[in-house]
């Protein structure tokens, strides 16, 4: 999808602004509802600070994942919203998301994932 791809290479260049700015151009379009369009959206919010924008972004992300089945897509948001809640102070939301997806990159096999869900639980853990 061409959206994303333009989103993702936004992302990569430090363009969070631009990113959010693309992804509200598309309003209404079809593409605006596709959950890694709206992930990567949350991501760019999240990383701007905006973070009522990224939680909203990234709850409907994840409901699509998890109709979709979509375990790989599950998994990031998990991670996006416990860094949200983070930076929140809900450490136990955090906590909660941080474990969950977790358990997927296991099951996934996803080393990436797996090392940054350990990391973002282990502060957890030092925190508390």
């Amino acid at each position: 999808m061409a959206v994303a791809q333009a989103l993702r290479a936004l992302l990569a260049e430090g363009r969070f602004q631009d990113a959010l700015e693309r992804y509200r151009e598309l309003g209404s379009a079809p593409d605006s509802r596709w959950p890694d369009v709206q992930l990567l959206a949350a991501t760019a919010a999240t990383r701007l600070g905006d973070l009522d924008r990224a939680t909203t972004l990234a709850v409907e992300s994840l409901v699509q994942f998890r109709t979709r089945g979509d375990s790989d897509g599950r998994m990031r948001a998990l991670n996006l919203l416990g860094a949200i809640h983070w930076e929140r102070g809900r450490i136990a939301d955090a906590e909660r998301c941080f474990a969950e997806a977790l358990g997927l990159a296991r099951q996934l096999n996803d080393s990436l994932l797996l090392a940054r869900t350990s990391n973002n639980l282990a502060s957890v853990a030092h925190l508390q």
